[in-house]
């Protein structure tokens, strides 16, 4: 068995999906779709940089992204150097439940890996095997539970705006001049045209008292 094979072989290693998953797979590599196909038949199979990568790193509509049960990273992630902006649109295009498999080199920094995935809010980041083939060592992460619902409001608008908003729905939330921060969260919406479904979101981000604030502001 090649280095290549043993890389597959616990890539896959104890994965468990519906039965009519979506995987995406970083590098196209049959090998690798064929021996998940052997473990789930009916899986649709995409591999990302057969697709337009620009515009996988720029799309923000969540109502009609392709979305993944799980992603198999095959050595993207270690030569894009964890980049920030493509593990949060991984995080973005996978389902609620979904997880991103990857493989790194022995000589990638694990503590590295761990915090880029929490700095780019997954909450889950675990190590699923570490092995070597001759002098070649490497190791499989799993990361998941990603803070889509976050990530997705840092794609609009400036850190400014998005902590003045936050500011003033707390405010709200704790009965702080409460009419008086309704009325500003109002405007604030008005002078950057932050639309009702981004509000929407946020409340649900950023407060404990939901609904009472969505009443506030009239969001149902």
């Amino acid at each position: 068995m090649s280095f290549e094979e043993v890389k597959r072989k616990f890539l896959l290693e104890g994965i468990t999906l519906p039965k009519k998953a979506r995987v995406l797979i970083s590098w196209q590599d049959d090998r690798l779709a064929d021996m998940l196909r052997g473990i789930i038949p009916a899986v649709q199979v995409d591999y990302l940089m057969n697709m337009d990568f620009a515009a996988f790193l720029q799309e923000t509509d969540l109502d009609n992204m392709l979305t993944y049960d799980c992603m198999l990273d095959n050595g993207l992630l270690e030569q894009a150097e964890l980049s920030g902006a493509l593990l949060k649109a991984m995080g973005l295009h996978l389902k609620p439940c979904g997880f991103i498999r990857a493989v790194f080199s022995g000589s990638m920094d694990k503590e590295l890996v761990g915090r880029e995935a929490h700095v780019n809010n997954y909450d889950e980041a675990r190590m699923c095997f570490e092995g070597e083939y001759g002098k070649r060592k490497f190791y499989i992460v799993r990361l998941g539970l990603f803070q889509q619902a976050s990530t997705w409001l840092q794609c609009f608008w400036t850190p400014e705006v998005r902590r003045r908003l936050s500011y003033l729905l707390q405010r709200i939330d704790f009965d702080v001049r409460q009419a008086e921060s309704v009325a500003a969260v109002k405007q604030l919406c008005r002078e950057q045209h932050i639309d009702r479904r981004y509000l929407t979101v946020f409340v649900d981000v950023a407060v404990i008292h939901k609904s009472m604030v969505k009443k506030l502001l009239q969001l149902q």
